[in-house]
């Protein structure tokens, strides 16, 4: 990373002299089900930091409890009580900043909001795009997957399958399952069903049981997704993240080559290297790994992991994302080697940059970036995360609100 005290450019001094703190709830047009229940709402975070020249940097969290320990009150609550105090008065650069408040008290969430909005600050002070910072972009362009909801019967999936490739060049696709969203019989059902239509289409599937299957269950999908795995790229978190590490190399055993992603398993970078001895696929989520400075590190951590073809590959997806952190996200991606991709079927899987199309709304013009019939987001070109906030959507769907001023001492 290249952000280094002076790295680039001539840097006046700046701080950071305001900080707004926004619980924004934004709805979705349907209901989403997951193995943790329908969700028809989303309330994240914003922070909004200004600098003394004027410049605005802008973060996001993204808590969705129980998938995450954080609510958008705690981390609301970090923000204002444990970090802001903290930045308040600092210069916004990056690594300075990572140290300052990695032993602060507050979530890693809370401070991924911080660390969005200060490479955001930064990028604009020094007129340049975030994933330049980060490297240097390996593609410009990530071709785009859809999750489809837990409990719906394989007739549904098929028409919301076939609306989504028709009108979004989507081909690949993920089922929510477990819990209460369905066991491995109702799953192998979905999967068959949509192994019938799959090479026709052209399109491919993955399966996320976010946690809701024990080991028994697990070990079933396994057996009897056996005549359908073609079609099934990877299996993604079906056991609880607690699970003992015996327990996922026994159904990676089982799964015989279908590829295990680990997703609430892994937050943090020991977390990553921990799971690479099971885990053919690490799911990243930039808000819940603590944002653009850990998540990179995870990324860069993987990338680096034993030979190529022995490694984990990278899925990047998401939470209710607005197009902050969707903006975030896709820099650190377009500036790794190592993202998933299905070998048997190359340029059809894609990675989750649909989140603000997901919502009713978004306070962003990142949907700007998306193409819509292609299945294709492309890079920002401005400076920082190259997004802009429409403050008028902002205010329209903010539910609470705080500031906080940095009072120079004589």
């Amino acid at each position: 990373i290249n952000a280094e005290y002076g790295g680039f450019g001539s840097w006046e001094m700046e701080v950071v002299v305001t900080a707004e703190v926004f619980e924004v709830g934004l709805p979705l047009p349907r209901p989403y089900r997951t193995a943790y229940g329908a969700i028809s709402h989303t309330t994240n975070v914003i922070l909004r930091l200004t600098s003394s020249s004027g410049l605005v940097g802008w973060g996001e969290a993204d808590p969705l409890h129980p998938f995450t320990d954080d609510t958008s009150n705690s981390v609301a609550t970090a923000l204002r009580e444990e970090l802001v105090p903290r930045v308040l008065g600092e210069e916004p650069i990056p690594n300075r900043m990572h140290h300052l408040l990695a032993d602060a008290a507050g979530g890693l969430m809370a401070k991924g909001a911080v660390d969005m909005a200060i490479w955001d600050l930064y990028g604009k002070a020094n007129k340049m795009r975030l994933v330049d910072m980060l490297g240097g972009p390996v593609r410009d362009e990530i071709r785009l997957w859809w999750p489809l909801s837990a409990s719906q019967s394989p007739e549904d999936d098929r028409v919301r399958v076939e609306e989504l490739v028709n009108t979004r060049g989507i081909r690949s696709f993920m089922f929510k399952t477990g819990g209460e969203g369905g066991g491995p019989d109702e799953t192998v059902l979905r999967v068959a069903a949509f192994d019938e239509y799959a090479a026709e289409m052209g399109v491919k599937l993955c399966v996320d049981a976010n946690q809701g299957w024990s080991l028994e269950q697990a070990k079933a999908f396994a057996l009897s997704v056996q005549p359908y795995r073609s079609c099934l790229a990877f299996l993604e978190q079906p056991l609880p993240k607690e699970s003992p590490r015996d327990d996922w190399i026994e159904l990676r055993r089982h799964l015989a080559g279908i590829p295990i992603s680990a997703d609430e398993s892994v937050v943090t970078l020991q977390d990553a290297i921990s799971a690479s001895e099971w885990a053919g696929v690490i799911s990243l989520k930039v808000s819940k790994m603590g944002g653009i400075t850990r998540t990179t590190a995870i990324v860069r951590a993987v990338d680096a992991l034993g030979a190529p073809h022995s490694r984990p590959k990278l899925q990047v997806n998401s939470m209710l994302e607005s197009g902050i952190t969707q903006a975030a996200m896709l820099a650190v991606a377009a500036s790794s080697r190592e993202l998933f991709e299905c070998t048997d079927a190359p340029g059809v899987w894609g990675h989750s940059f649909m989140s603000c199309l997901r919502l009713a709304d978004d306070i962003t013009d990142f949907s700007g970036l998306v193409h819509a019939e292609k299945g294709w987001v492309s890079l920002p070109t401005g400076a920082g995360l190259g997004v802009e906030v429409s403050l008028s959507k902002l205010k329209q769907y903010t539910v609470s609100e705080s500031i906080q001023q940095y009072t120079a001492h004589a």
